[in-house]
């Protein structure tokens, strides 16, 4: 996945803080479908500077396709499933069921901010800078 941002602030560990444009679902033409409730936000991310950007640069920045949808899955899908899975527990009252699904709900949040943790250790999971565009 590619996106173009502007670097903000470079850093000693070759890394940079940029300003990239979050897209809608519809592709930033908000206007034909009306859906979106904030459109074409700006967000600061820190990505891998291999290739020396300075600040006011614009940018090519990419992240790998995979580890994106894989994120996504453990962001909005996992503690979902486990609410279900919880609640499917066989257990004898309706009441006692419900507590457990809610306990599956909590346990997929624990589970997503111990994964988002460990991207942030690793940075082989995070996005770099490919290309200095201007």
């Amino acid at each position: 996945m590619k996106q173009q941002a502007v670097v903000l602030k470079t850093n000693n560990d070759n890394t940079a803080v940029i300003a990239v444009t979050r897209q809608t679902a519809c592709g930033g033409d908000c206007g034909s479908c009306g859906g979106c409730s904030q459109p074409m936000q700006m967000i600061k991310v820190t990505v891998r500077n291999d290739i020396g950007a300075r600040a006011g640069d614009q940018v090519s920045v990419e992240t790998q396709t995979k580890k994106v949808f894989l994120s996504a899955a453990v962001t909005y899908i996992l503690p979902v499933i486990l609410m279900i899975a919880f609640y499917f527990l066989p257990l004898a009252k309706e009441g006692l069921k419900i507590m457990m699904s809610f306990l599956g709900l909590f346990a997929g949040v624990l589970i997503c901010r111990a994964y988002s943790r460990f991207l942030a250790a690793h940075p082989s999971f995070t996005a770099e800078i490919r290309e200095i565009l201007s």
